[in-house]
């Protein structure tokens, strides 16, 4: 089975796009994380935040939200509506360019894995707007409990949480690969 990721976006970033484009989305997501975390009450920072647990229990879920506070809530909300919206778009962006600069090189040895590897971020970025839609609604409907939402939202983290060494491992031998020339 062939999987192919035909966007425009994808196929421009995989395509066209180069090393400074690389650099400028690697600096993009750098930034805008620095701004995410600098954004962060001293309760947010003590409680902890859904996108950033990986998979959790629905009651632990509660317990960060209730250790957040109304202000920790309130900023979570906010970062969720606004940075978050556009980060999974940077480090997407990243992962798919660093992928094509490194794999697609070697066209010859990896046409057959380069569109599986293209799937991975893709999967990431879907299971992390998933994860910030279930956070936006927790938050929005707190302190009522939505107990599968919760759950839902834990999956769709651990699902992006759990790709991302996967990721790693894949550009990171590429990189290797491709300064070795193999």
């Amino acid at each position: 089975m062939k999987f192919i990721i035909q966007t425009r976006y994808v196929q421009w970033l995989t395509t066209r796009a180069g090393k400074k484009h690389l650099a400028l989305f690697f600096i993009l997501s750098i930034v805008l994380n620095i701004f995410m975390n600098l954004s962060m009450t001293e309760s947010m920072k003590k409680a902890g935040a859904l996108d950033i647990a990986g998979f959790y229990s629905v009651e632990k879920a509660y317990m960060i939200m209730d250790n957040q506070g109304d202000d920790g809530r309130q900023r979570y909300l906010l970062i969720e509506t606004t940075f978050d919206l556009v980060y999974p778009v940077f480090y997407t962006s990243f992962y798919l360019i660093w992928i094509a600069l490194t794999w697609g090189a070697m066209k010859n040895k990896s046409n057959r894995y380069l569109n599986l590897f293209y799937i991975i971020p893709v999967i990431i970025i879907c299971s992390d707007y998933l994860e910030n839609m279930g956070v936006i609604t927790l938050l929005l409907n707190y302190p009522d409990r939505l107990n599968t939402t919760a759950l839902l939202t834990s999956i769709a983290s651990a699902v992006k949480w759990g790709m991302f060494p996967l990721l790693n491992i894949i550009t990171l031998t590429g990189t290797v690969l491709k300064l070795t020339n193999r």
